[in-house]
């Protein structure tokens, strides 16, 4: 149940990412140094 719902979530992070509205996870120490 968890895996299943983390995997949708890392699915839904993709899509987010290939529309541009967040930058990519690697690039994300650049844009926040807090995360």
């Amino acid at each position: 149940e968890l895996k299943q719902s983390y995997g949708h979530l890392v699915k839904l992070r993709d899509e987010v990412i290939a529309m541009g509205i967040i930058p990519a996870v690697d690039q994300w120490s650049s844009v926040n140094p807090n995360l």
